[in-house]
């Protein structure tokens, strides 16, 4: 039997909303899995602050979404 030694959780949200997920991360961690966290960027500080992997996969409103970023965008002509 081969072991699943790798676990990606995908979560998006406020930092409560992946909090839940950190926690199982954790745990599964101290099991011997290597887990990484597909979320916003974000939420980098706070996943690797528990050793976890943070993998940038969703948008993050803070700074994707501000009307600076869509003025580079637009500006960029790579639409």
């Amino acid at each position: 039997n081969m072991k699943l030694q790798n676990i990606s959780i995908f979560c998006n949200g406020s930092r409560g909303d992946i909090q839940p997920y950190v926690a199982v991360g954790v745990a599964l961690k101290k099991s011997g899995y290597t887990i990484r966290l597909l979320t916003a960027s974000m939420h980098k500080p706070f996943v690797e602050s528990f050793g976890l992997q943070q993998v940038d996969i969703f948008a993050d409103d803070k700074t994707d979404f501000s009307p600076s970023a869509h003025t580079d965008f637009i500006s960029s002509g790579k639409f």
